[in-house]
């Protein structure tokens, strides 16, 4: 709205008395000037509700960042012209392990708190590793409550599991853990100096397991999370003389044996598939079980054969269910 109209006489009416002390004054002029009173007032009325609320009180936004007083405004804009960490009070900041655990909702986010609790999400923080190999505990340092579902938690265990493992976590109390697959944890589900990593369902922690590789006797193994256990033995050199005929090709006379250094779950007889790079050259099994593998070389004719032997097994280290 425009600035208020004033209000300036037009018309001098002590002259006119002067003039004519025995007349009335005039009507018309009178009627005039009253107008133009009336006039001035409205303006000044609307350009007042223009700042003022009903109840008395400045209007919302009526007041700029130019009108504030010139030392507020320079608390506020500092040298930048924007509110800086030194403006605030600490207290309104999230710190590093409220934004990590990511629970609270009445503090504000840096940059750097956002890209920790980003990072809290995508891998879970490790926290402080107690108790025994079978009943863990942990210390998150945020002074939890309760755990709400989908809580991450990570450690480094200083001994290995032997079977059935709880957690507690800020002493909330102890949980089962669960493998993946959802079945109480074997035994070495839970490795020494590696980060192991799980959630909070609401009932159980489930745990994660990097996939460990290792190498006894020859061989190499492979575990994964899920109960699935791959072996590979490579037999470099050999020489294999079928000559005890078996059906219409021959094998060797005595059996050959890999045993496995890291056996299957009971009940679980691994499958086995191998091949030898000599021409026409096949395995033949004579048994297996979750201890050993034993085999022939076998040929479709009665030779002497040499070369490379690979064996593959593949099976269970514990039961998914």
């Amino acid at each position: 709205m425009p600035n208020p109209s004033s209000y300036t006489p037009a018309y001098s009416f002590d002259g006119y008395q002067a003039v004519n002390p025995d007349d009335p004054l005039p009507a018309a002029e009178l009627d005039n000037e009253l107008a133009n009173i009336s006039s001035a007032i409205v303006s000044v009325r609307g350009a007042l509700l223009d700042i003022r609320a009903s109840d008395g009180s400045l209007v919302n936004g009526i007041v700029d960042f130019d009108a504030l007083d010139p030392d507020v405004a320079e608390t506020i804009r500092r040298e930048t012209g924007s509110v800086t960490v030194l403006d605030l009070s600490p207290t309104v900041f999230a710190s590093q392990a409220q934004a990590q655990a990511g629970i609270v909702n009445d503090k504000i986010m840096t940059p750097l708190r956002t890209r920790e609790a980003i990072d809290a999400r995508t891998l879970p923080p490790t926290y402080t590793y107690g108790g025994t190999a079978n009943a863990i505990t942990l210390t998150t340092g945020l002074s939890l409550t309760s755990l709400p579902v989908g809580f991450p938690i990570g450690f480094v265990a200083s001994s290995a599991n032997t079977g059935n493992t709880t957690i507690n976590v800020d002493g909330l109390g102890a949980v089962q853990c669960l493998t993946v697959t959802g079945v109480s944890l074997p035994s070495g589900y839970i490795r020494t100096g590696r980060v192991t990593y799980g959630r909070w369902n609401g009932t159980n922690f489930i745990l994660n397991r990097d996939v460990q590789y290792f190498e006894q006797s020859g061989a190499k193994y492979w575990r994964f999370e899920d109960g699935r256990q791959e072996a590979i033995l490579e037999l470099s050199g050999i020489t294999a003389t079928s000559t005890t005929a078996l059906g219409s090709s021959f094998r060797e006379a005595s059996a050959r044996v890999w045993t496995f250094a890291s056996g299957f779950a009971f009940s679980t007889t691994p499958s086995v598939s191998g091949c030898m790079d000599a021409s026409l050259t096949i395995i033949v099994t004579q048994s297996s079980s979750t201890a050993e593998y034993l085999f022939y070389v076998s040929t479709f004719t009665s030779r002497t054969v040499s070369g490379n032997l690979t064996l593959q097994a593949v099976g269970r280290w514990y039961n998914p269910a």
